[in-house]
């Protein structure tokens, strides 16, 4: 039963990643639908919310997503030439 508490921590940083960046809740729901599938992911827990974990195991497209959410006043204010 390990894994099903290890899916709910990470689960649970998912709900701490949306409280701390108001992440849209569309991609919120793709996250959660990633870890929820992906069992294997879920294997590495910590009681405390870990960004770096979570970027590294997501899937290229979700990633991109989710840095581009949570970065968005940064990268909206970077001049394009």
């Amino acid at each position: 039963m390990k894994s099903g508490s290890a899916n709910a921590d990470r689960l649970n940083q998912i709900e701490q990643l949306d409280k701390n960046y108001n992440i849209n809740p569309d991609l919120i729901d793709k996250l959660k639908l990633y870890f929820e599938h992906n069992k294997a992911t879920s294997l590495h827990t910590e009681n405390q919310f870990d960004i770096a974990y979570i970027l590294r195991v997501l899937p290229a497209n979700l990633k991109i997503k989710l840095i581009k959410f949570m970065f968005s006043s940064q990268i909206n204010t970077i001049p394009l030439l």
